[in-house]
Order: C-alpha cells, then structure tokens, then sequence
C-alpha cells in the first residue's frame, strides 16, 4: 500500500490541490495504491430469526453496540454466484444500529429485505470504519504499472472497505490495468466529478477492469459526474 488510511484518520480531508502520483516512475510495487479500510470485528451469536421486513435484532449476549454504528447481517445459508467462476457469495445486508432496546436487542435503520434465521446460521458482525473521510483534486497515473512498465493484475488505484460516509471528489485516475475504484462493505459511500481511464487494448490485458467495483454488502453509494473509459467490465 502507497497511502493507509484506517480509523484513526476519520472526519479528514485529503486535498491532493491537484498534485499527481504517477507510479510507474517509482520503485513501489504493491495491489493498492490508496487503501482505505476500518476493521470487521465478531458479535455475540444471534438468537432470533430476523424476517424478511424486520428490523430488529437479538443476540445471545450483549452485543456492546450503539446509535449509528455500522454491522452487517448475513447468512451461510444465502448465497449468490460471482460472473463464470462460480465463487459463492454469502448473502447479507449492511444496517446502521437507531435504537438500543437493551444490552441484547437493537433496531436497525431498515428493514431486512430477507429471511435471516438461526437454523441457516444466521450471523452478525460490527464494522469499525473509516468515517468522514474524503479524498479530492488529485491525479494518479499508471496505477497498474509496475517500475517497469509492465502490468500488474489486480491492482486498486483506490481501495475503499469498512468505510462510512467516504468520499472520492475530482480525481483523475489514468493507466490503471485492475480496479480505478473498489467499494467493499462500505456504506452511504461517494464518488463524483471523477474521469477513470484504463489506457490499455482489450487484447493486452486478460483480467478482469474495473472502472468501479461494488463488491459485498456496500449500501447507500452515489455516483455522479462520473467518466469512465476503456475499462473491459465497464
């Protein structure tokens, strides 16, 4: 990783003032350029079905949570495929905690939008984030190259997980051969007046582009004023 951002650098401004990373200029070699990431830490089991429209949830103990704080719902046995590779997923949702009724039972922000239940193994887990924290004017180029010219698969320009309220304003990201923008289990995220350029022909490259990658449980993203171009998956 080039530039870490954890919880300690919530509620910050990352103002580039227009400044350029051009990192096939450098010696650095690593999958993330920016990476931005808080912690998902383990809660109490949950001892109560959680249907489809609740928004209540009961744990087996106390679960030490409070107002506004992020946790994810899923389930083992929920699951989804990812393109040809037939990766299976879990399903789950990302809730922010309204109300504490007690030391074990919480109510979310919204509904739940399926069946979770004890005999599906149903679990819960808090997500400590990264809040408040936006990036802006800032110009990063060849974030997929390594020092020597060549392309790296799977490289993240900027690298978004565990993330609350993150922001991505007026960068330009250009020659990135993986990912320009990935949003994992990430909520009421943003990215705007953003131009993402892949700079690479089809036929060079063989693993899968991004201009933005959701990936997971992200809720809540908006994206506007956004240009994106030569990325293979769009």
């Amino acid at each position: 990783k080039y530039l870490s951002f954890n919880t300690d650098n919530s509620n910050m401004v990352l103002n580039g003032n227009g400044a350029t990373l051009k990192f096939s200029d450098s010696n650095y070699v690593g999958g993330y350029r920016i990476y931005i990431s808080g912690t998902e830490q383990s809660l109490p089991a949950i001892s109560a079905d959680i249907p489809f429209n609740s928004s209540q949830v009961t744990f087996i103990a106390p679960h030490g949570l409070s107002i506004g704080d992020v946790i994810a719902i899923k389930s083992e046995a929920l699951t989804d495929y990812q393109g040809s590779t037939g990766a299976v997923r879990r399903i789950g949702e990302l809730f922010t905690v309204s109300r504490v009724v007690s030391p074990t039972v919480i109510i979310t922000d919204e509904s739940a939008i399926y069946d979770y239940l004890v005999s599906d193994s149903a679990t819960a887990a808090k997500y400590n984030t990264v809040s408040n924290l936006t990036i802006k004017d800032l110009h990063i180029i060849d974030a997929g190259l390594d020092p020597t010219g060549a392309t790296v698969e799977s490289q993240r320009a900027i690298h978004m997980q565990y993330t609350k309220n993150a922001a991505i304003e007026n960068v330009t990201i250009e020659n990135c051969s993986g990912f320009a923008i990935t949003a994992r289990n990430s909520i009421n995220w943003r990215v705007s007046d953003c131009y993402l350029s892949q700079g690479q022909t089809d036929d060079i490259l063989t693993f899968a582009q991004y201009g933005i990658a959701i990936n997971d449980f992200s809720r809540g993203g908006r994206i506007s004023g956004l240009t994106v171009k030569g990325f293979k998956e769009g």
